[in-house]
């Protein structure tokens, strides 16, 4: 047997429940209890996203009346800011809530899928079994998901608008997930590069190296193409863009958070 943590969602206006994808993905019987409960309920996987490590589960009816779904905070938090970590770790029966401030926010590898997405790192512990549970703001709200841990203690959780992004596809019955350009690429910080591709002073950009065959982007970029600009964005020489209120983050963030139309009958 194994257990995570997880919480209520309004998704068209219908209840759901939220997790990890690794804490539902195995599972052949799913059952679920409130928090201050001890009778379980069945459940089921009605949703899985293995790129972003997310999951929803069917709300028990006889849970409908009983439980409300949590707000979302749809802001990036600012480095700094305190969080609180709410789940059931395992070696106890009981919530447990860990506090702690977001330490860092870039695009990095979520374990489960390899993939590089956007998350927050905190210093709040996140141990096993805290997998899928809410992380709160000082105002109460949901700014992201628990979903792994590191040896130091550090945490890292899944951005609210990474969920949405997810919630979206599932409204709409789309396995579009996280766009990905496909290529190779190096920043242009180095002097003899800039000087080789005439960079001027304020020139910033990256270096195409290779465009994978089934990169959409094949054939429309080639190695040695300078990318200066995304969505208007200027790309700076070590690869990142500034982004109103949440800093400088990779220009692949702007790539990952598009939606791809790819219906599904």
């Amino acid at each position: 047997d194994s257990s995570g943590s997880g919480f209520v969602v309004d998704i068209g206006g219908k209840k759901y429940i939220a997790t990890n994808a690794h804490v539902a993905e195995a599972a052949e019987v799913i059952k679920v209890r409130l928090a201050d409960g001890k009778k379980n309920y069945p459940s089921s996987v009605l949703w899985i996203d293995h790129e972003c490590d997310l999951a929803i589960l069917e709300l028990p009816e006889r849970l409908q009346s009983s439980v409300s779904p949590l707000k979302m905070n749809e802001q990036s938090p600012s480095l700094g800011e305190s969080v609180y970590v709410v789940g059931f770790p395992q070696m106890g029966e009981e919530i447990c809530i860990t506090n702690g401030v977001v330490s860092r926010r870039e695009l990095d590898e979520y374990v489960h899928s390899g993939r590089v997405l956007l998350q927050y790192g905190v210093d709040a512990v996140i141990n096993p079994g805290n997998s899928g549970g809410p992380v709160f703001d000082h105002s109460g709200h949901v700014i992201g998901v628990a979903f792994q841990g590191a040896n130091n203690g550090q945490g890292f959780i899944i951005p609210v608008e990474i969920y949405q992004h997810m919630a979206r596809d599932f409204a709409n019955k789309t396995k579009g997930g996280f766009p990905d350009l496909a290529i190779e690429w190096q920043n242009t910080s180095n002097r003899v590069l800039r000087k080789k591709y005439r960079l001027n002073k304020k020139s910033g950009g990256v270096l195409i190296n290779k465009v994978h065959p089934l990169s959409d982007a094949y054939g429309l970029l080639q190695p040695s193409d300078i990318v200066t600009h995304i969505n208007g964005h200027k790309i700076s020489s070590e690869g990142t863009v500034k982004l109103k209120g949440c800093g400088r983050v990779d220009f692949e963030y702007l790539v990952s958070r598009e939606n791809i139309p790819s219906h599904i009958e």
